[in-house]
């Protein structure tokens, strides 16, 4: 369900530069930065501010997940860069109206 809701939230022509960034400055924040954390927590004796941290990260990562665009139900999803020549030319509409019509008389 990770990489779909990815894929979702950035258009094709920067799909693969935007999915990788976001993953690795997510990674490079919280992953780099929980064990230091963490070990502060226990160093200054409060161990259980550990389980507290990670509960507001999951709580922060719920908020995002339920604030997410529902786009389930756009039907017309560019699935190509915007400058390919389909896009330039008007050719993505003519393969849409053909996909809808080849997947209706099924």
């Amino acid at each position: 369900m990770y990489p779909t809701i990815q894929a979702e939230l950035f258009p094709a022509s920067v799909r693969v530069a935007g999915i990788g960034f976001s993953h690795q400055l997510v990674i490079a924040i919280f992953g780099g930065t929980a064990p230091l954390i963490a070990a502060v927590f226990v160093g200054a004796g409060h161990p259980r501010f550990v389980a507290l941290y990670m509960i507001v990260i999951i709580a922060v990562c719920l908020a995002v997940y339920f604030t997410l665009p529902e786009t389930g139900s756009k039907t017309l999803r560019a699935t190509v860069a915007l400058k390919d020549p389909e896009v330039v030319e008007g050719g993505l509409e003519e393969a849409t109206v053909r996909t809808r019509t080849r997947h209706s008389s099924w």
